[in-house]
């Protein structure tokens, strides 16, 4: 025996509890013969006699004789059955049967339930029982081990078989596992729940959830007010109907299937179903069909009254085992997914999916952009002015919570933040956590971003035939148009747009080619009608760029699938209310009866002489430069092909490479062009009706 487990042997032995004490004087006088006991060369029948008062020093005296020693235990044993009082004892000097009784509390248990998962934990963690047991003999199997049992525990054998039974409470549970081996000693065919959970509760008084940590978990209750979510109200009245005549009436099987766009809206939602009917949540950690956290959980809720809760994959199959316990649980089991690509909700999952249980399949609309903005007048007015908290809101991820903590973390930082900064650093704030979510999300609805100005865009610098400001006014009136914005790169197409769905206080879903082609037939209609959709729920502008790789001439076309993602565009252009916008570079490629759905087509094109001369001072006087010298405006005006966006870029070049007057800007923007095709005469600009 090595020195520590020496070490944790004699701390044993001045730490026996009543029960414990108990126990082990049955095992050695009421389990058959104790032979030799104790035998002088062996350490651990040395160490249990000095533990039961014993002396085993010097030449065994007659007193120590095998029946002297027997009926010194057997005395031992008279004494100990009168002085146990229950069978877990009230001691609360014993880390163990205080967890044993806050167990017995939390789940239910009977007496004898406890009395057996406390007999467990000892003999796995109290070296000295085992000890006792061994001195016995292998109990073996079958009727010798429940008998066993039987004594040890001073139990009717029937009865410790009904303990042991695999529906019973104990091993349903997993607290207890019974594995019968022939000729096993009692500790390795009697297991409990881990030897984590063992060790635990010898350790020290625990909270009795925590035992459990790597079964289930509580939840937290939503502390969001109700009216942050009344975008769900009808999805909330029914959920908490359904669940209150489940709880009411006891139904075994009842199950709340929750979708929404993500898995944290369905953790929210069942947060708030919690909170609205003041029952705790338990969640399943780990496996979503591991039958004995499900059956710790309903353990739990039935002393409690809770709720469960479960993440799932919708296209997960449901084991027989599983199946079988789905249709007699009695506590609600809230399931919650992600509707994702990897697990959409459709019919044809088979007959042995989760959807197949369900008593009520709740679909999760994200909410739209006037409810966005309802939260942020209702948390943020008093900070925000109307055009930021209008330009926020167009983020499709904003929630109550992101709100909520960014408006706790201004409060916290309110005495040291000046009067007249306090709404920029709480835009900073929501700002950055919306970026995270968009950067996050597997589709992007690539929303206005939050980040980009309000104000900077100048129509001066577009070059189109007609003016644009007559048709925000027009649109601002009417609020349908179906638009086609084309021009070579650079231009200004889709800074246009973002500038028109602020003037109209819109917000700009900007949907890309990869957003809406999809791997699999049917796909792409699928999200070209998701993607009008959302736009028509959030009263938004929707722009779809580069669309003449989306929507390219039906002649070319090749596969049947090219031509039905045509039509789906077509059918929704014709049905759609809202004001909507295609970008392209290649107008002469698209469809024709795409065309000719358009209202406007509005050609841009690239900068005149005179407003690439004023945008050229414009970025001077920015970079903190001198006017340039009229002499170099024939320079400038001979790059036909200049536009805005090559003024970005070398506005972007001068942050890292400083350019140091005009001349060295002008050759700059020289080189952007230089690779351009078209030299010639401009072609014309055109604003044409349909």
């Amino acid at each position: 025996m090595s020195r520590a487990a020496e070490n944790l042997v004699y701390a044993q032995c001045n730490d026996l509890t009543p029960c414990i004490r108990l126990w082990i004087l049955r095992s050695l006088v009421l389990l058959g013969e104790t032979g030799n006991f104790p035998e002088k060369d062996n350490p651990a029948h040395k160490t249990l006699a000095r533990a039961l008062g014993l002396d085993v020093c010097g030449k065994k005296p007659k007193t120590q004789r095998p029946n002297a020693v027997l009926s010194k235990l057997r005395s031992q044993l008279k004494k100990a059955e009168s002085d146990a009082t229950s069978s877990v004892e009230n001691s609360e000097s014993s880390p163990l049967c205080a967890n044993i009784r806050r167990l017995q509390s939390l789940l239910g248990l009977h007496d004898d339930e406890a009395l057996l998962l406390h007999f467990v934990i000892a003999l796995h963690t109290h070296t000295l029982l085992a000890a006792a047991l061994n001195v016995s003999g292998k109990p073996t199997s079958g009727a010798l081990f429940f008998k066993t049992l039987s004594v040890l525990l001073a139990l009717p054998q029937d009865r410790v078989c009904e303990l042991l039974d695999k529906d019973a409470p104990l091993p349903r549970i997993g607290l207890v596992k019974l594995a019968l081996a022939p000729g096993e000693e009692i500790k390795a065919q009697l297991k409990p729940l881990s030897s984590d959970f063992a060790c635990q509760s010898v350790t020290s008084p625990q909270e009795p959830m925590e035992l459990f940590e790597d079964t289930v978990k509580p939840v937290a209750a939503q502390d969001m007010p109700l009216d942050d979510f009344d975008h769900l109200s009808d999805n909330i009245s029914l959920a908490l109907t359904y669940l209150r005549v489940a709880l009411k009436t006891r139904q075994p099987g009842a199950h709340l299937l929750i979708k929404g766009k993500s898995a944290h809206d369905g953790l929210q939602f069942a947060r708030l179903l919690g909170a609205e009917l003041a029952m705790p949540l338990l969640e399943i950690v780990g496996e979503s069909q591991e039958l004995v956290s499900h059956h710790t959980a309903q353990a739990i809720c039935g002393q409690r009254a809770g709720l469960v809760l479960s993440l799932i994959a919708l296209d997960e199959a449901v084991t027989p085992q599983m199946a079988r316990f789905l249709k007699t649980n009695p506590t609600p089991i809230l399931w919650y997914v992600r509707a994702g690509e990897n697990s959409r909700f459709h019919a044809d999952l088979g007959d042995d999916g989760l959807h197949e249980h369900v008593g009520l399949v709740l679909h999760l609309d994200p909410p739209d952009v006037e409810t966005r903005r309802r939260w942020l007048n209702r948390h943020c007015g008093e900070f925000l002015p109307e055009s930021v908290r209008l330009q926020l809101s167009a983020h499709p991820r904003l929630s109550p919570r992101v709100v909520k903590q960014s408006i706790t973390t201004l409060k916290l930082l309110q005495p040291d933040i000046p009067l007249d900064r306090r709404a920029h650093v709480l835009e900073h704030m929501l700002t950055a956590h919306l970026q995270i979510h968009k950067k996050g999300s597997a589709n992007p609805d690539h929303p206005e971003s939050p980040s980009k100005p309000t104000d900077g865009y100048d129509t001066r610098f577009i070059n189109t035939r007609e003016r644009v400001e007559p048709l925000i006014e027009t649109l601002r009136s009417t609020g349908r148009a179906r638009i086609c914005l084309y021009g070579p790169p650079g231009t200004g197409k889709t800074a246009f747009a973002h500038h028109l769905s602020r003037q109209l206080g819109r917000p700009l879903h900007i949907k890309r080619c990869s957003d809406l082609l999809g791997a699999h037939v049917g796909e792409s209609e699928e999200k070209i009608a998701a993607a009008f959709s959302q736009a028509r729920k959030d009263k938004g502008v929707l722009l779809i760029d580069e669309v003449d790789s989306l929507l390219s001439d039906r002649t070319h076309a090749v596969r049947s699938w090219e031509i039905t993602r045509i039509n789906e565009m077509l059918t929704q252009l014709d049905e759609f209310p809202g004001i909507f916008m295609a970008s392209t570079n290649r107008f002469e490629h698209l469809d024709p009866a795409v065309m000719r759905r358009f209202d406007l087509k509005l050609g841009f094109e690239p900068l005149r002489p005179d407003q690439a001369w004023e945008l050229l001072c414009l970025h001077l006087q920015r970079a903190g430069l001198g006017p340039p010298a009229d002499a170099l405006c024939p320079q400038l005006s001979r790059l036909s092909q200049l536009t805005p966006g090559d003024f970005a870029v070398v506005e972007n070049r001068h942050r890292f490479y400083p350019l140091a007057d005009a001349p060295t800007w002008i050759d700059a923007l020289e080189q952007e062009c230089r690779h351009k095709p078209g030299n010639g005469p401009r072609s014309t600009i055109g604003f044409h009706t349909r």
